[in-house]
């Protein structure tokens, strides 16, 4: 039950507008954003004989100035994918920004929908109605010491659109990493787990209350956002750790954890939404 972490940050970058080429093959309604979703990179193989091709996407720069980077350009095909009923997004080419080419992160790629994402999946992101699975855990359990472990961390980028710039801020939970040993009271277990990635969330939802109510100076806005992530993710370190500790010296405690811990989930509800609008002086 050992919460484990590490700590993945992606940065505030500006570059050029995002395009997109578009080559529609099916047709589906949309898919809700709890639902299994995979993502497969250029190395990662698919068997598309289990995959209903939905559409083939090139990416290409618009020459506008707003955020083209990879965590941009992804965000963009999960989101488009989500719209057209695809459940899994294969990267098949990444072309990386040139001093004699494009500033952006460039991508071909193919849009699947598979009959379950699941054993695609390599992180889930927070979501209320999407509550963790033994499934979920993939992590390798040889010559492990606990009987479940789970990792998850929290991210942050930044998107510059409309005037404004704007913070996305996810609590996520990563499959590769996380194991579950089965044994006696299997559900008891994984609901002490769903807490630890439950606990993630509300300091996601912190990091968001933050960053509203933080003034940024612009020259300083990319060390201030780091310093404030990295304080929360201290601070839900220590809380992670103090949550196996009292549960541990004694297992009657775990309901008053649960309790508490979904108080402050709905105390922050204000902070449910990944993007907060970041204010200048």
């Amino acid at each position: 039950m050992k919460k484990l972490m590490y700590v993945l940050m992606v940065a505030v970058v500006m570059g050029c507008g995002i395009g997109m080429k578009v080559v529609t093959v099916r047709s589906y309604g949309p898919i809700a954003g709890h639902e299994p979703f995979a993502l497969l990179e250029e190395d990662d193989p698919l068997d598309t004989a289990v995959a209903e091709l939905v559409a083939r996407i090139r990416t290409t720069d618009k020459g506008m100035t707003v955020r083209c980077d990879y965590p941009a350009v992804l965000d963009t095909l999960k989101a488009l994918a989500r719209s057209m009923g695809a459940n899994l997004v294969k990267i098949d080419r990444h072309m990386l920004p040139s001093v004699y080419g494009s500033s952006c992160h460039r991508v071909e790629a193919r849009l699947f929908r598979v009959e379950d994402a699941t054993p695609f999946e390599e992180t889930i992101t927070w979501h209320p109605e999407r509550r963790l699975r033994l499934v979920d855990f993939k992590g390798d359990t040889a010559a492990r010491p606990f009987r479940a472990a789970t990792f998850c961390g929290i991210t942050y980028h930044g998107n510059y659109a409309a005037n404004k710039m704007m913070v996305t801020v996810e609590a996520w939970f990563d499959n590769q990493g996380s194991y579950f040993n089965h044994g006696d009271d299997d559900p008891g277990v994984l609901a002490h787990e769903q807490v630890h990635f439950d606990i993630a969330e509300v300091y996601a939802r912190m990091l968001r209350k933050r960053i509203d109510e933080t003034s940024f100076i612009g020259r300083d806005f990319n060390s201030v956002l780091h310093d404030l992530h990295m304080a929360v993710m201290r601070e839900m370190s220590v809380e992670q750790d103090r949550y196996d500790a009292s549960v541990y010296a004694d297992p009657a405690m775990q309901p008053s954890w649960s309790d508490s811990v979904a108080g402050r989930l709905a105390d922050l509800d204000p902070f449910r939404s990944h993007t907060v609008t970041v204010r200048f002086r």
